[in-house]
Order: C-alpha cells, then structure tokens, then sequence
C-alpha cells in the first residue's frame, strides 16, 4: 500500500507541476506578443521621429537659406549706399552748395 500512495503523491506532485508549467507558458506566450506588439509601436514612434527630424532640418535649411539670402541683400545695399555716398562727396563744392539752393 506505501508504494501505491507514493505513486499517487507522485502523480498529483507531476499534474500540479503540469499545471504550473501551463500557466508559465501561457504567461510567457502573452508576454511575447506584448513585446512584439511593444516593439511596432517602438518602431512606429521611431519612424516617426525620424520623419519629424527630417522635416526639422529642411525647415532649418529653408532659413538658413533665407537668411544667406537676406545678408547678401543687406551687403548689395550697403555697398549701393556706399557708392551714393562717394559719388556725392566726389561733387564740386559750388555744386553741392548750387544744389542745396536749388532744393
């Protein structure tokens, strides 16, 4: 009879034992897929960063752009008002004196 009982332990130790490993995979298998779903979403958020980076730096390049642009037209009219200003200090005296009566 001890070993039949021994038996029976066993048996009952081994289902709960089966039981246990049951729930463990089952635990392990949705955890997987959470990862799996985790990591497209990761992927997801990446991509979006990386469209959002992107879209950043031609913005960056459009006003580096413009402001290239707006300096080299800042330098054009400086260098216009330069040479107005030579050519008016380059007028005769009596002719800037002529001009001041005339206006």
């Amino acid at each position: 009879m001890g070993a039949t009982q021994q038996l029976t332990d066993q048996k009952e130790e081994v289902q709960k034992l089966t039981g246990w490993a049951k729930e463990v995979l089952e635990s392990l298998t949705k955890l997987v897929e959470v990862q799996k779903d985790n990591k497209h979403q990761i992927a997801e958020l990446l991509e979006e960063k990386a469209r959002s980076a992107v879209q950043q730096v031609r913005r960056d390049a459009e006003a580096s752009q413009w402001i290239v642009e707006l300096q080299d037209a800042h330098e054009a009219s400086e260098n216009a008002l330069r040479e107005q200003k030579s050519k008016y200090e380059e007028l005769p005296a009596s002719s800037s004196a002529a001009q001041r009566e005339a206006g």
